[in-house]
């Protein structure tokens, strides 16, 4: 992400100097999934999802943000 707006800025499609784009801060988002009682779903199908959905890669270390400047937020989703 840092390099594509670092692109966008070369190219003159964000009208950002180097001095904000250093300060830029990252929001992103990542809930936990928590497994209920609830017979929403199919008991095999949802211990999958759990599964998967705690393999995901981390969304900052996806997009090469700076840890420093990256702000995590989130909610639990249960299912």
């Amino acid at each position: 992400m840092p390099r594509a707006l670092r692109a966008a800025v070369r190219e003159g499609v964000l009208p950002l100097d180097s001095a904000n784009f250093k300060a830029a801060s990252y929001f992103i988002s990542r809930g936990a999934i928590r497994i209920t009682r609830k017979d929403s779903m199919v008991p095999w199908r949802r211990s999958l999802f759990v599964a998967l959905a705690h393999n995901a890669a981390n969304p900052a270390a996806r997009f090469g943000l700076p840890a420093l400047r990256t702000v995590t937020m989130g909610s639990d989703v249960e299912i």
